[in-house]
């Protein structure tokens, strides 16, 4: 049960995060555990918005599994890519 649920909101999410692996911000296989984590394209876009880098690491550390090698290497490049895009 857990396992569907988990793909539903994969299948939910997943599409939002397309942009970022189109620009080389995140690979599919990152894309796919934030999607998994319940996590959406607008949903980190606003959390940069209101608290800023270390915002989007917490929300990171807190719901994505493994992901502090990719905060690391790619924290950088997703603030660009919100900044960018704002």
């Amino acid at each position: 049960m857990r396992l569907r649920h988990q793909l539903l909101i994969k299948a939910a999410n997943i599409g939002s995060l397309e942009s970022l692996v189109s620009n080389k911000v995140c690979t599919k296989r990152m894309a796919e555990s934030i999607a998994r984590s319940g996590l959406d394209l607008q949903c980190l876009k606003i959390t940069y918005e209101s608290m800023g880098q270390e915002g989007l690491r917490t929300t990171f550390l807190t719901r994505v599994p493994n992901c502090k090698k990719f905060l690391d290497r790619n924290l950088p490049k997703l603030v660009s890519y919100f900044d960018e895009c704002a």
